[in-house]
């Protein structure tokens, strides 16, 4: 018995000195309200991948390569479902490697009235919907779309859009440009290095949404940025477009602002920020989303349960301690 109790003072004895030999770490908040830095960025003229361009027509409704004037060049025109020359129609060319982990088409289209489900222009890419084209009354606006990376291939790539599908003969479309970007586009001369908007906004009469940019410039020049807020519904209720010139080197900051109201809908939206260059070639696509709703409190912490003074929750060689001397009493009274 002698010998075991030595043995089990020698061990607890061990489990304190290594205890103590271990630094303590403060312990901050919880939520201290400053996340960890992420990655660097990448450096400004680092290749990405590719970005392919067509702003003139360049395919007919045969399908023979030459241009039927439905698209693109230096007035667009407005297509009807009932044009001859509809739907529209042009070939992106990709010339250099395929995409390895993502694809996007752009697509630039001028007053489309997507409001109350009115004008419904289709898309698609290489025979694939990609969705609807998005925008506002009289303005320009580019629509996003994520591309199965499967569906691009190398040399032309169809892109296609119908026209006033939901109630033909009441809206016509007017298409400046296809860009198709691989593996996040070629852009290096300027990047969105940061974009910050709040997680939750709760509904009332007229609520801001402030949007803060941080734009990284490499190569001097004129920029533009164009920031559409979408709601859950994939309807465009809000576009901004900034122009700037940019010195070399430097950061750039920029703000825009949107309003929602108590008749908004509830959900998840979306702020997407394109940047352009002085060619009207994309930069960096941006992207963020957030909540709005009635309700923006987070949920109730769960309470903890009390730690059991024995059982299996024994912290600490402190712990072990007063559980060893617990059964060498027990021994005593049993022998």
């Amino acid at each position: 018995m002698r010998l075991l109790r030595i043995a089990l003072i020698v061990i607890v004895l061990c489990l304190l000195l290594a205890q103590a030999a271990v630094p303590m770490v403060a312990q901050g908040p919880v939520d201290d309200c400053n996340p960890p830095s992420g990655p660097a960025p990448a450096p400004m003229g680092a290749s990405k991948g590719g970005t392919y361009v067509t702003d003139t027509d360049n395919e007919n409704n045969a399908r023979t390569g030459s241009a039927d004037g439905d698209m693109g060049g230096a007035s667009p025109p407005c297509i009807w479902d009932s044009d001859a020359n509809h739907p529209i129609e042009f070939n992106i060319a990709v010339t250099g490697p395929l995409p390895s982990s993502s694809a996007a088409l752009a697509i630039a289209a001028y007053d489309v009235d997507e409001g109350r489900g009115r004008e419904v222009d289709e898309v698609y890419f290489n025979g694939h919907l990609l969705g609807t084209l998005t925008g506002q009354n009289n303005q320009w606006s580019t629509t996003l779309f994520a591309v199965n990376p499967d569906w691009v291939v190398s040399g032309d790539n169809l892109v296609e859009i119908l026209v006033d599908v939901a109630s033909p003969g009441d809206y016509c479309a007017v298409i400046a440009w296809g860009q198709l970007l691989i593996d996040g586009g070629q852009g290096a001369s300027a990047s969105i290095n940061r974009m910050s908007v709040g997680d939750c906004f709760e509904v009332g009469p007229e609520v801001a949404i402030d949007v803060d940019m941080v734009i990284g410039v490499n190569n001097a020049g004129n920029y533009t940025l164009e920031v559409n807020l979408v709601d859950p519904n994939s309807v465009n209720v809000g576009a901004q477009v900034i122009t700037f010139t940019a010195s070399l080197p430097g950061t750039v900051n920029q703000e825009v602002s949107f309003a929602l109201g108590a008749a908004s809908t509830i959900g998840t939206y979306t702020v997407a920020a394109i940047l352009f260059d002085d060619a009207n070639v994309i930069q960096e696509i941006e992207q963020k989303t957030f909540e709005y709703s009635v309700d923006c409190s987070p949920p109730p912490v769960p309470d903890v349960p009390e730690a059991s003074t024995l059982g299996l929750l024994i912290p600490g060689a402190m712990g072990l301690a007063g559980y060893v001397g617990l059964q060498l009493r027990a021994r005593r009274r049993r022998s």
